[in-house]
Order: structure tokens, then C-alpha cells, then sequence
């Protein structure tokens, strides 16, 4: 297995806590212990209930209590779907390592995170990259990308809202592409890791199975 160097990352590990002004990062500044506190309506006194806790591994899959929560977010879930992991980068290296092999057909809507192409080029798949411009508003070209899914397509890999475009796919332009993998037999992962923000409205748009919502 041989997988291309990430260049953002290379990049930004050597720069990102050397420079004075940051233009490159795409994370919120970073919160202190008081301000969380502050945020959540508490003071330091409630630092006190947490002394006692045990640092644990806890639970393998994310605790019922917070996978509960997740499920908050969409309209129809379960715990049982849910599996919490350290960062989206995680949860997508984990979905591509678990449904690709070598020969499957993969298509990746870029520019994205360079895992939703190298990783599944590293297993030997064969990925075909649909590429946003500025023309389209920077969405998919729904009928490049319904020539790209051929029929037994394994997996279809999108970004929404798109990092670094930051352009949002509605949820009917969404349903529109759920078809197009439903057609072509292919798992449909939508990474939503900035579902939320700078968005009118909700912000929520749906994450789906195979060729669904």
C-alpha cells in the first residue's frame, strides 16, 4: 500500500504554529476551560464534579448517552448506527477501509480532503475525480457525475458544505445525487464535517446509506 503525502498537512504542520497570522486554518479559535464553562452556564465550582472521575477508555463505540444526542441531529436514527470517533478523518478513513477494495470504482468530487481519493487509490481502487467550477457555483455537475457512477459503482465520496469552497448543496440537489447512487448500486458518503455553519437556516443536510438519505 503506498498512499500519496498529504500536501495540506505537510504544509501546515510546519507552519501553522509559526506563523503570526493564520489565513489558512479553517477551525474556530479554540475555547479556554473558562470559556466553556461560561458557554454552558457554569462557573469553576463545577470543576469539582469531574475530580473524581476516572480516565478511562470508556466506551469503544462513543458513550449511549452522546451517541443519543447525535441522533438528535437527524430525523430517523439510532444509537445502534452511530460509532463516535476521533475527528471526521477518522470516521472516513474507517468507511473507505471497510467498503473499498482493489478494482472497486470510486468517485470523489474535489476539491476535498485528499483521504476521500488517495486512500481508496492506495487500496487499489480505481477513482475518478469530478472536478467543481466556478461556473456551477461550485456544485456538482449532476450529469458528469451520473456519467462517472456507472453501474456498480462501490461508493460515491462528496463534501458538504465543500471545504475550501465552502459552497452548500441543498437538500433537493442532495436527493438528486442520493438517485444517482441508488441507480448505480453505490455507498453514498456525504462528509458533512462543517454541516452548520455560515448557513441560513438549519444548516443540517442529511447523511445517507447505500443510495440513501
Amino acid at each position: 500500500m503506498k498512499i500519496e503525502p498529504f500536501g495540506v498537512e505537510i504544509w501546515m504542520n510546519e507552519w501553522e504554529t509559526r506563523c503570526t497570522y493564520n489565513l489558512a486554518e479553517t477551525c474556530v479559535e479554540s475555547l479556554t476551560i473558562a470559556g466553556l464553562l461560561q458557554l454552558t452556564g457554569r462557573n469553576s465550582d463545577d470543576l469539582s464534579e469531574v475530580l473524581g472521575m476516572k480516565m478511562t477508555y470508556g466506551a469503544i463505540r462513543g458513550s449511549d448517552r452522546l451517541r443519543d444526542a447525535i441522533c438528535g441531529l437527524y430525523d430517523r436514527q439510532t444509537r445502534e448506527n452511530v460509532i463516535v470517533t476521533h475527528g471526521t478523518i477518522g470516521a472516513n478513513m474507517l468507511v473507505h477501509k471497510t467498503l473499498v477494495e482493489r478494482g472497486d470504482k470510486v468517485v470523489a468530487v474535489v476539491p476535498t480532503y485528499q483521504q476521500h481519493y488517495s486512500i481508496p487509490a492506495s487500496i487499489g481502487a480505481e477513482v475518478t475525480q469530478i472536478h467543481l467550477r466556478a461556473e456551477n457555483a461550485y456544485l456538482p455537475d449532476l450529469d458528469e457525475l451520473r456519467a462517472a457512477a456507472v453501474p456498480g459503482t462501490k461508493l460515491i465520496a462528496i463534501n458538504n458544505p465543500n471545504n475550501p469552497t465552502g459552497a452548500v448543496m441543498d437538500r433537493d440537489f442532495l436527493l438528486e445525487i442520493v438517485e444517482i447512487a441508488r441507480s448505480a448500486g453505490a455507498w453514498l458518503l456525504c462528509d458533512e464535517v462543517y454541516r452548520g455553519t455560515g448557513q441560513k437556516g438549519s444548516g443540517m443536510t442529511a447523511r445517507g446509506g447505500r443510495g440513501s438519505l
